[in-house]
């Protein structure tokens, strides 16, 4: 690997590409197995329900394991205080996306007549997970953002409409990137640093890959902020 080599910012740059080529691919096969279905699904709002409330309890317990490790940060006694307030800031980044998801699953859900399943407000931890740390809680983030990865990208399979295909879609990729850059961090490939802590919101910077019509949502369909910061497009 050449991360040891790069600069801070040329490692944050090769991670979000990462995070970016991860979730192009992901989008691509599934794309690409809908292309070599037979038949396509017969739309199923029910079935789609049934599907979607099932990632919107993933979701719910995203947010609730992202406020317990919250928690498990502030009791780490061995962290040095401004990596914790770094990964503190990323986690409630990464929680608040995970809030949008919900909400836009919610609503999808009931758009469908369908009844969102509630909220237990009570995080899933693994029996196994017996390190209570910072690194612990990246780690365990980590873990959680890849299952919810695999899960989307799994549904994309079985989905049966598109408003309910292009959700899905605009939130797997996002979960992607989450996984990435913690999976970054857990290898020590990037680093928590003051920088980071300035500009948390701006790693994985939008909730959603597309605009799916939620009020007050940011997809990065449409972030001409992003683009300027970037410098891709510049001015003719």
């Amino acid at each position: 690997m050449v991360y040891a080599h790069m600069s801070r910012r040329e490692a944050l740059a090769r991670a979000a590409l990462t995070a970016t080529s991860l979730s192009l691919a992901v989008s691509i096969s599934t794309a690409a197995k809908r292309v070599e279905a037979k038949v396509s699904p017969t739309p199923d709002a029910d079935a789609d329900n049934d599907v979607l409330n099932a990632l919107l309890t993933a979701e719910y317990d995203a947010i609730a394991t992202y406020s317990a490790g919250a928690g498990i940060i502030a009791a780490d006694g061995a962290a040095d205080q401004p990596t914790k307030d770094t990964v503190t800031a990323v986690a409630v980044h990464f929680r608040s996306q995970h809030m949008e998801h919900a909400a836009a699953l919610r609503k999808l859900i009931e758009d469908n007549d369908g009844d969102p399943v509630a909220d237990s407000g009570e995080a899933n931890i693994p029996e196994s997970f017996d390190d209570p740390t910072v690194g612990g809680v990246i780690k365990l983030a980590a873990d959680k953002e890849k299952q919810a990865a695999v899960a989307y990208a799994n549904v994309m399979k079985s989905i049966s409409t598109l408003t309910a295909a292009k959700l899905v879609a605009s939130i797997g990729a996002v979960e992607t990137q989450h996984f990435v850059v913690l999976y970054l961090l857990a290898e020590g490939l990037i680093a928590a640093n003051a920088d980071t802590l300035t500009k948390a919101t701006l790693v994985v910077p939008a909730a959603f890959i597309l605009d799916v019509g939620g009020s007050g949502t940011q997809s990065l369909e449409d972030f001409p902020d992003l683009d300027d910061l970037l410098e891709l497009d510049p001015p003719s």
